[in-house]
């Protein structure tokens, strides 16, 4: 048996987006690993599937446009994101932009190298 290992919390979040959180006693793989795509580099690193990140923007309430200004990126990448394919090649959604997705379902904005920028605070000039 493996020690158990304490995940980040990106795990949940994409957890959440799964929707499973039942146990199965037969699946040996860590609960929050569980229904998620893997990638081709790393059998053990989740991936955030077209699907998860249509559902992550939609759950905050973004448009297209609105996700793409906020993760610093073109309409047209969320677009491919969540299409999961550009030109009939598959899109993998980078770790850069899973965590941001991650980042800014907790209400963090901006990051200046020493603390974070939450929604909730003003961000005028000073």
């Amino acid at each position: 048996m493996h020690p158990r290992i304490d995940r980040p919390p990106l795990f949940g979040f994409l957890l959440c987006i799964t929707g499973s959180d039942e146990e199965d006693p037969e699946n040996t793989e860590p609960r929050q690993l569980r229904g998620m795509a893997e990638t081709k580099k790393s059998k053990k690193e989740p991936v955030m599937s077209a699907e998860q990140f249509r559902e992550w923007r939609r759950a905050l309430g973004l448009k297209q446009k609105e996700a793409a200004e906020q993760l610093g990126l073109k309409k047209r990448m969320i677009q491919y994101y969540e299409k999961g394919n550009r030109d009939g090649r598959p899109v993998e959604i980078p770790k850069s932009i899973r965590l941001a997705c991650y980042a800014l379902s907790n209400g963090i904005r901006d990051f200046d190298g020493r603390s974070p920028t939450h929604s909730t605070e003003e961000t005028g000039a000073g």
